[in-house]
């Protein structure tokens, strides 16, 4: 019903608003900043660099922070590195685009890079429309995540 749909957007927006990201400088590699999503400016930069390229980690990724270092220093990666280093690229593609709403698209659960830049791309006339795309993007990623393969 729409008024469930309404109140689950609110309580969705809200807990987004309180949600803490880890930012992270991927031309760099020296600066990482932890902030609260209500609290983000809408452009965030690199305090050291002013690179806009910056990944934002849910949950803190020591691997992935070592794997962007890895590489500025030159040195070779894994599959595996490579493979976070590709993630962590795309997450940032979608910061530079759209900023804090970029941000805000990845924090939702079952939304990644490819998901959530699809949903901004529609270019919503507000944002409860933005948010109901996103919250039925989670409930399309919790009724179809049993048939996904892990990786």
């Amino acid at each position: 019903p729409e008024t469930v749909q309404a109140e689950s957007v609110t309580r969705m927006r809200t807990a987004i608003g309180f949600s803490r990201v880890e930012l992270f400088c991927l031309s760099c590699g020296d600066w990482e900043s932890e902030v609260k999503i209500g609290e983000m400016v809408e452009r965030p930069t690199c305090a050291h660099c002013g690179s806009g390229l910056l990944a934002a980690f849910h949950r803190s990724s020591v691997f992935t922070k070592e794997s962007v270092r890895k590489r500025l220093r030159g040195e070779s990666l894994t599959e595996e590195e490579q493979r976070a280093l590709f993630e962590a690229r795309r997450n940032a593609d979608v910061i530079l685009s759209y900023g804090k709403k970029g941000v805000v698209a990845m924090s939702v659960r079952g939304v990644g890079p490819q998901t959530a830049a699809r949903i901004l791309a529609k270019m919503h006339i507000d944002e409860v429309d933005f948010y109901r795309d996103l919250l039925e993007a989670k409930i399309h990623y919790m009724m179809t995540r049993q048939y996904w393969d892990e990786r």
